[in-house]
């Protein structure tokens, strides 16, 4: 899958204008590198899960999500695995604790996500397969 085929999955259009619709829902210094500024969204800028993070913690500002404060630069893969783990983390106690809803979808291959910069590459699938119409 390219680039441009992965923004046309549903979730993925939801996401970018959530991310950098007119307006946005939260500024985009919040999950944004500096010099990424009024760019078109990337698939990388998913990939580290800060804007998931954010856009998250605008659904419910009590749920705290483990993050890098220092956006000059993009994370190497640990990182962004552990910031995803958390993520994954708090988005399965919420529907446990707040919405009284088990999540019956298998957890998406974290490891896979946090390593992959393109939808093109291999084991991007995991992340197509969280946004994808099925």
């Amino acid at each position: 899958m390219n680039e441009d085929d992965f923004w046309e999955l549903p979730l993925a259009q939801w996401l970018r204008d959530c991310a950098s619709g007119a307006p946005p829902l939260f500024e985009e210094s919040q999950w944004r590198l500096a010099t990424r500024k009024t760019l078109p969204l990337q698939y990388r800028e998913l990939t580290d899960g800060v804007l998931l993070a954010v856009l998250f913690q605008t659904i419910d500002p009590s749920i705290n999500i483990f993050l890098v404060n220092d956006r000059t630069s993009y994370c190497d893969s640990a990182l962004r695995q552990k910031q995803l783990k958390s993520l994954f983390h708090a988005i399965n106690t919420f529907y446990k604790a707040r919405l009284q809803q088990l999540v019956v979808i298998a957890s998406p291959d974290i490891t896979a996500i946090a390593r992959s910069n393109s939808p093109a590459e291999p084991v991007s699938y995991c992340m197509a397969k969280v946004t994808s119409r099925s």
